[in-house]
């Protein structure tokens, strides 16, 4: 109990467990039930949820045509890079490159505005020169 002016203020604490969240931001709205509330404030509540491993996802969809997207769980921010790769090892294309906050995020690759031809490319995402993991992915057309 908080002593208040006009009496007392009850509050509670919830608490949620961080694997029942997935990384972004969550606001958090409260809602009172029954009758005889007397609410002069309610406070809404931001928090952000930061994975803690990173993890590289298989492209969807794939086989693709004309796109695909890349999910990438990030558990810090940093310099993240989504290069493509042909089969030889030729770097094709760049489709994200730059500083992103913590959580999961996607890249979307579009084959025809890269002028890629139909085959097997490979895909690395790399943390701030630190981690990096590379996948396989298919474009047909």
């Amino acid at each position: 109990n908080v002593p208040s002016t006009g009496g007392s203020e009850i509050w509670k604490t919830v608490r949620i467990g961080p694997e029942s969240l997935t990384a972004g931001t969550h606001n958090l709205a409260l809602l009172f039930g029954g009758g005889g509330y007397n609410l002069n404030w309610l406070k809404f509540t931001s928090l952000s949820v930061a994975l803690g491993t990173y993890q590289v996802y298989q492209n969807y969809p794939n086989p693709f045509n004309p796109t695909t997207t890349i999910e990438y769980d990030l558990p810090r921010d940093g310099f993240v890079s989504v290069e493509i790769f042909d089969m030889l090892g030729r770097k094709t294309a760049v489709i994200d490159q730059g500083f992103v906050s913590a959580g999961r995020r996607n890249a979307v690759l579009h084959a025809e505005t890269l002028h890629i031809s139909s085959g097997v490319y490979f895909y690395r995402i790399d943390l701030a020169g630190t981690k990096s993991n590379v996948r396989k992915l298919m474009l047909i057309k």
